[in-house]
């Protein structure tokens, strides 16, 4: 779907957690545009179908992954500078060392970052709903940015690192419901399991829910029939007992009780705005 509206405008000088920036957009999470998996298969080519009652997700060349969705969320959200391109693209600048810290890494080793961002800029996908179509791929360019007058830390040389995002992936916040988490991103990053995070990232899309485990597992493609039936049954129970006793699910105000009913009721925290 080709839309020629302006992109909002950015203010580069805003700094972070200031929400001016959406964290995502619903759709991102609804269909999922990032699959609620551990590692992506970014060596092997291609086609995945996935569709639910939001419409229809289509992966190619590489699968992404909740890792990949928290890349694009932490910068959302705590980039330093962004700037519009001539082309409609936009590009990021950050701390990818601060990126890396606030993912647990101890010891920030940017060639991680790199991998995963190569595999943001090799896939593709399409997500078609009833309002729109986009199909893209995400990242165009990506690298240190020179220019910057970067200074040392501990976590490494201060330089920034720079991506710049498609224009056609900038239409899902001209076209789709925007979302604000940034101030729950923090604690959604410390959930090591990237089947609750893609759990958390989807519920929080609706102002209220209850939802059987074993059919969330499935609408957002963690789970199906593809695979070893004993194997689903291990990751319900896994996902299961992370849910019950994880306190950050509970701080975001996910239950989960002895019928396997999931419930969410909007966090005050989270909140949406129409794509302007």
């Amino acid at each position: 779907m080709e839309n020629n509206n302006q992109l909002e405008p950015f203010d580069i000088n805003q700094l972070y957690l200031t929400g001016a920036h959406p964290t995502s957009t619903v759709s991102q999470s609804r269909l999922p545009a990032f699959s609620g998996v551990k590692k992506s298969n970014s060596n092997k080519v291609e086609l995945i179908i996935i569709e639910n009652s939001y419409g229809t997700l289509t992966y190619e060349k590489c699968r992404l992954t909740q890792r990949h969705r928290d890349i694009l969320d932490w910068i959302f959200s705590f980039y330093r500078e962004a700037e519009q391109n001539g082309d409609g693209s936009v590009t990021y600048s950050f701390n990818p060392y601060a990126m890396l810290k606030d993912f647990g890494h101890v010891k920030p080793d940017i060639e991680n970052l790199r991998t995963w961002i190569k595999e943001l800029r090799t896939a593709s996908i399409t997500v078609e709903t009833k309002k729109f179509k986009i199909e893209t791929s995400i990242i165009t360019e990506h690298g240190y940015n020179k220019m910057n007058n970067g200074r040392t830390t501990k976590f490494g040389d201060g330089h920034l690192y720079q991506i710049t995002i498609s224009r056609r992936f900038m239409q899902f916040f001209e076209n789709d419901l925007h979302i604000f988490y940034n101030k729950l991103l923090p604690d959604i990053l410390k959930i090591k399991s990237a089947e609750v995070r893609a759990i958390v990232r989807f519920l929080i899309t609706q102002k209220k829910i209850t939802k059987k485990l074993e059919e969330l597992l499935y609408f957002l493609d963690v789970i199906n029939n593809g695979q070893d039936k004993s194997n689903r049954y291990k990751t319900i129970r896994l996902v299961r007992n992370l849910l019950q006793s994880s306190d950050i699910t509970k701080k975001i105000g996910i239950s989960i009780d002895k019928n396997d009913i999931v419930s969410y009721v909007q966090h005050e925290f989270v909140y949406f705005k129409n794509p302007a």
